[in-house]
């Protein structure tokens, strides 16, 4: 808990007075450390265990119960302010008095009691803890201790030591707190009372009841604890009497508000007030965010604040934002946000060019719409004034002579009225939010001069309907003439392709007429309907202008004189579309789904068919829909038509089904696709981990293993990590799969918790249940003899040795089978002896054993050693050599033979072979070694022996017998044989005369291809040596001596170049005797993919606000089969799901569509080629274009209202004005404005004008 800014204490009005032999307070709360406290928390439970070795009786006194000690745990400490009073939370001392504790003594007994703080939710000060003694007989150590899971004091560590009285005397004893100790709210805490020495007796309550005056929320309780060598037994005899003094903690936790005032529209900079709540520190001019505009001159300290708004470029500063958290009061409390919007504007430039064609008393005005200043409010109008003889100049509105609502799009007007031949000075300015803007001015004089200018067409418009297709039962032209004309009427126009008649109007000034055609055909017509002018005198003589010059009736460019009639019924269109639930979450489709358009004049949707299932998850109307399947829109409005994906399945694009849409007549012509987007939700884990390597309760020094085959996670489980603790805390190191109980885990609870991130990416863990209370660790006892197997007879000395100092451990105390014990000697005092162990006679074979059984000795604390077992075998030589044979030869004999029967069969192992013979008539040649035949330097595996330099014609005797550790084995029987000169040479032989190896290609040199020759036989047992030829024998090494074939420096191994070799492998017995093999080498073909290329290049389209443009270098690829393609892949941000971009790309660049705006995007690319794909690229990151902004549109720019007269204030004046439109989403903001707009009333929420 972090220290508050701010506290204040205060005493309860109800509390009871200081009780008055307790012993007045230091306002200073330093003290010096203790002795154990110096020690440090290890070495003063070694001190307290030391103290505790030295008596283990227990005596008790009066009720003879031992009382349990008493934790607190630790809050974050700060410094409490100067002046604070002392108040007690809660005192039992004033209640009825119990027996008398057992005292705490000599380190062995500890005693203690359990309260629990109040509710106050910022926690409490702890200022001393005060306990009414009895006896006092040694300087007591008072200490706060935590609560563990199972109501027991955690003994490990100490949170507070108490500082004593001056004098500990019978009766009430204050124990100071050290300063900035601090309890935390509804929490159980421990107080410990410990007296080395001669004891000191805490008085015990006989009821659990308090006295007045508590703190709200706090008890004691009726356990007490008793500690002993460690251990700990907790009692509900009744509470201990004791006071806790200290004082509420209040923590100021109100964020600052702010105010901005004086933001408002005006054409240039303002100063703007920030103010906050409170004072504040740390609030700087940076702090102001201005859009389209900068912040200066920024001043002022405390609560209030100035700063200078001034927008950029003379632009529209539209918000002005204090962001949450710039600036901190006293109690570090972050200011919430605040935001002012309210525009800056400027005025518009003036129109231009200005043009002024004079005519028979009136001026033509012409100018360029204005183009809206960057930034500036946009223009609503336009106004207009000219200064002559007798003319008072004054600003009057350019009318709507085009007559579409739109005032902001004229571009002339005629003054009339004028006086010919008087020289007239004209202004015209646009208006906008910020008013009048700067005018524009010529001069030019009307004059009589005769017209002679013909009028001509303008323009033709299609004015209702507007569009062409259209279904129409009349059909309306706007026809513009280039001056007002009279004599207009239905007959000056043709209307062919249909037998339609038509009407002509005057819409503005008789300067612009509406002419409709209806009636006739109009209703059925299919096919096109041209509006033309009637040729002939009639049009001259009809349509003149004021001079009545004729008409010129050339059509201009572009005149839409023609519609296109079809009312033959339109087949409706469906759009695709992609709607998005979530993980395990059905969707509900609504008729909007499916994009319904139809052309037709009134036709809606009806319903849908199914054209294609759904590819995944589950499509049901209430069961599951099929192929086909016809749904209704007012089935598809009850909700009946839903999606449900698999459980735990997600993805972009995870589904799609087809559909075609009907408007009850007619159903599209082509069927479209709806894409189910489905996001992924974090499934919990499920199942614990268990703590195994333990049978019952824990002791110091077993190791623990987490075990994990019970967690699930329906996400994927990833690499585990771990983390042992010790009560709850987390153990400093102890992150791997396995925990060795320490000391200081004694008298705690041990948990693990395995955590993982899974495949959505979200962080997962879980713990195991606690285990019981750790115990001090077991008296062990360990026997070493230097040999576990020994191969001849004798003696063996022993060592016994206890993990602790014991007593009462004797010779009779050891157990001994097959052998006898002597020489039993106590080395290093209490803890190692010795002992001379002898088999019995007939050893061989046989294990003798040495056992120390469990409780032979026990050490100080009374715990006896675990039982310990040692044994040494001792072994037989082994038997004969088995099936000995002897083969005459030219001056020469061949032994051969096989391994004794009882060779490996538990016995020592067979270390070497002896021979003996003699020519008969001649004394024995005694016993030699077998010689190492096969140069392996083992004796022991030689099967045969070739006795060269014999006399042909003489018998020769042997015998044989094989050695080990238990010394020589018996002998073979005595065989014979006689050396002949007629014994002919055997050539080599291989087993087979074709052999295969293989190797991988780009293999490095000194390579083995496959495994070694096999050795050809010869019976002549004649040494053999071993080449290698052949075609390729120039490609490989080869060791004769253990016939293997390696690759070698200089040669490439490639499988595509060169997939096989052949040599061959010769045999020589040196007698003219030789057999070969032939080898076929094969290289094998590995998958050769590019490398990964680096991270491309992102940058955003060019004229797109939805694409990026992507560009990377090709891998190097020496080697390698040529890279063939390139696939793309992205995601927005950098993490979550990637989604695939382009694939098969022949080029090192390509482009994304479709993205969002103003989105970072992460990208990376992978190379193909024949043999596979290279691992992703490095990501690359890129930004696209943010869109421009576009404006509101309202769907009709006039609408007509009416109200009653005398209508009551607040009557709606006809329906409310319909919303307008805005691309980009923006929100609108509404206003009433006009000659009479103070006439009525504007609701901008809902657009209701009103009385």
């Amino acid at each position: 808990m972090s220290a508050p800014a701010s506290r204040d204490r205060s005493r309860p009005p109800d509390s009871p007075p200081e009780p008055s032999a307790a012993s007045g307070r230091r306002s200073d709360r330093a003290r010096p450390a203790s002795s154990l406290d110096r020690l440090g928390p290890s070495a003063a439970r070694t001190a307290a265990g030391a103290r505790a070795a030295a008596d283990l009786s227990v005596r008790r006194l009066r009720s003879g119960l031992l009382r349990a000690l008493l934790c607190l745990p630790l809050l974050a400490p700060f410094a409490p302010p100067a002046a604070a009073q002392t108040t007690t939370l809660l005192s039992n001392t004033g209640q009825q008095e119990g027996t008398v504790a057992y005292a705490a003594q000599s380190g062995v007994v500890r005693i203690g009691q359990r309260i629990r703080t109040g509710s106050h939710a910022a926690g409490y000060d702890l200022d001393g803890v005060v306990l009414k003694l009895v006896d006092t007989g040694s300087t007591p150590t008072v200490t706060i201790h935590g609560n563990s899971a199972s109501n027991q004091p955690v003994l490990g560590s100490t949170l507070y030591t108490l500082t004593n009285p001056s004098t500990v005397t019978a009766g009430l004893n204050e124990f100071s707190a050290p300063a900035g100790a601090t309890l935390e709210a509804d929490t159980d805490y421990w107080v410990i009372l410990a007296a080395p020495g001669n004891p000191v007796t805490w008085r015990q309550s006989g009821t659990a009841s308090l006295d007045s005056g508590a703190a709200a929320g706090w008890q004691i309780s009726n356990e007490n604890a008793e500690i002993t060598f460690g251990q700990v037994l907790v009692r509900t005899d009744g509470p201990y009497q004791l006071q806790v003094k200290g004082a509420v903690m209040n923590v100021d936790t109100v964020a600052p508000t702010v105010e901005i005032s004086g933001l408002s529209g005006t054409s240039g900079a303002v100063t703007v007030t920030i103010t906050f709540s409170e004072d504040v520190t740390g609030f700087t001019v940076g702090d102001i965010a201005v859009s389209n505009g900068v912040a200066s001159d920024f001043a002022g300290s405390g609560a209030t604040y100035t700063a200078r708004i001034t927008p950029t470029d003379g632009g529209m500063v539209t918000s002005l934002v204090i962001a949450a958290g710039v600036a901190v009061d006293a109690a570090n409390n972050g200011n919430k946000r605040a935001t002012a919007n309210n525009a800056t504007v400027s005025r518009l430039a003036a129109p231009a060019p200005l043009t002024a064609t004079p005519g028979d008393g009136q001026v033509t005005l012409g100018w360029t719409v204005t183009a809206d200043n960057t930034g500036f409010a946009a223009a609503t109008r336009y106004r207009y004034r000219y200064l002559g003889r007798g003319v008072t100049p004054e600003w009057r509105d350019v009318p709507d002579n085009d007559d579409d609502g739109d005032l902001s799009d004229e571009t002339s007007h005629v003054v009339a009225g004028l006086t010919n031949d008087v020289n007239y000075l004209f202004q015209v300015l646009a208006v906008n939010a910020a008013g009048l803007g700067s005018p524009a001015s010529i001069t030019a004089m009307p004059s009589a001069t005769v017209d002679s200018t013909a009028p001509t067409v303008i323009s033709i418009k299609r004015q209702t309907p507007s569009t062409s297709p259209t279904n129409a039962d009349s059909l309306t032209w706007r026809v513009t003439f280039s001056e007002s004309v009279t004599g207009v009427d239905g007959a000056d126009f043709t209307i062919t392709g249909s037998t339609a008649t038509a009407t002509a109007a005057d819409s503005s000034a008789s300067t612009v007429w509406d002419v409709t055609a209806s009636g006739g055909d109009l209703e059925t017509l299919d096919g096109t309907v041209t509006l033309g002018f009637a040729s002939g005198q009639h049009i001259d003589d009809a349509i003149v202008d004021a001079s009545g010059n004729p008409l010129d009736a050339t059509l201009p460019a572009g005149a839409e004189t023609t519609y296109t009639v079809d009312n033959t019924p339109d087949r409706p269109t469906g759009a695709d579309r992609t709607v998005t639930t979530e993980e395990d979450t059905a969707y509900a489709f609504t008729a909007g789904d499916f994009g319904f358009v139809d052309a037709d004049e009134g036709d809606t949707l009806a319903g849908i068919r199914i054209t294609a299932l759904e590819t995944a998850g589950a499509l049901k109307f209430s069961a599951d829909v099929t192929l086909g399947q016809v749904i209704s829109k007012s089935q598809i409005d009850t909700g009946l038509l839903t999606f449900t994906p698999a459980a735990n399945a997600n993805g972009p694009g995870y589904a799609t089904f087809g559909f075609k849409v009907s408007d009850g007549a007619l159903e599209s012509a082509a069927a479209n696709t709806i894409t189910i987007d489905v996001t992924a939700v974090n499934d919990a884990p499920t199942g614990l981990p268990a703590i195994a390597g333990i049978a019952g309760v824990p002791s110091e020094g077993d190791t623990l293993t987490a075990a994990t085959d019970a967690i699930a996670d329906a996400d994927g489980l990833g690499t585990f990590g771990y983390q042992w603790k010790r009560d709850g805390t987390a153990i400093a190191g102890a992150t791997s799969s396995t925990y060795t109980l320490a000391q200081a885990d004694v008298g705690s609870a041990i948990t693990v918790t395995v955590s993982w991130t899974d495949d959505g990416g979200t962080a997962e863990s879980v713990t195991s249940a606690p285990t019981e209370m750790v115990t001090p660790a077991p008296l062990t006892v360990t026997i070493t003899t230097g040999l576990e197997v020994r191969e001849t007879a004798g003696p063996v000395t022993a060592t016994i040795t206890f993990s602790a100092a014991v007593t009462g451990f004797a010779e009779t105390d050891l157990a001994v089978v097959f052998g006898t014990l002597s020489e039993f000697t106590e080395v290093t005092s209490g803890t190692v002896w010795t002992v001379v162990l002898t088999p019995n006679p007939n050893f061989n074979g046989r294990s003798v054993s040495l056992t120390v059984p469990a409780g032979a000795a026990m050490d100080a604390n009374g715990n006896g050693n675990k039982r310990a077992e040692t044994s040494v075998r001792y072994l037989a030589p082994l038997k004969a050599p088995a099936t000995f044979t002897l083969t005459p030869g030219d001056t020469q004999l061949t032994l051969a033979w096989t391994a004794p029967a009882n060779d490996g069969k538990g016995l020592a192992a067979l270390i070497k072979y002896q021979y003996q013979y003699h020519k008969s008539g001649s004394p024995w040649v005694w016993w030699k070694d077998v010689p190492d035949s096969d140069g392996d330097k083992d004796l022991s595996d030689e099967t045969g022996l070739v006795l060269t330099g014999l006399d042909n014609g003489q018998r020769y005797h042997f015998q044989l017998r094989a050695l080990n550790g238990a010394g020589v084995g018996a002998s073979t029987r005595i065989i014979s044989a006689v050396p002949s000169a007629s014994a002919a040479n055997a050539a080599p032989a291989f087993a087979s005369d074709t052999l295969a190896r293989s190797v991988a290609e780009n293999s490095a040199s000194g390579t083995n291809v496959g495994a070694v020759i096999p050795a050809a036989t010869d019976t002549d047992n004649d040494s053999l040596t071993y080449t290698m030829e052949g075609t390729d024998a120039a490609s490989f090494a080869f060791d004769a001596s253990t016939r293997q074939i390696t690759t070698t420096t200089g040669v490439d191994y490639d499988h595509e170049t060169k997939s096989s070799y052949s040599v061959t492998v010769k045999a020589d017995d040196g007698n003219g005797g030789t057999d070969t093999v032939a080898v076929t080498i094969t290289v094998s073909d590995v998958d050769e993919p590019p490398a990964a290329p680096g991270a491309p290049t992102v940058s955003a389209t060019a004229g797109s606000t939805t694409g990026l443009d992507v560009a990377w270098t090709a891998p190097s690829n020496t080697g390698k089969p040529d890279i063939s393609s390139y696939d793309l892949r992205y995601r927005a941000g950098s993490s979550g799901t990637w989604t695939n971009g382009p694939q098969d790309v022949a080029t090192t660049s390509s482009a994304l569509t479709g993205l969002t705006a103003g989105t970072s995007y992460q990208v990376q690319v992978r190379a193909t080629n024949a043999e596979g794909d290279s691992g992703w690229s490095a990501a690359g990151s890129g930004t696209t274009n943010s869109p421009a902004n576009t404006a509101p549109v309202f769907a009709d720019t006039t609408l007509t209202r009416s109200v009653a007269e005398n209508s009551a204030s607040g009557t709606n004046v006809g329906a409310a004005v319909p919303a307008a439109t805005d691309t980009d989403n923006d929100p609108l903001t509404y206003t009433l404005e006009g000659t009479d707009a103070a006439s009525f009333a504007f609701d901008a929420s809902t657009r209701q004008i009103t009385t």
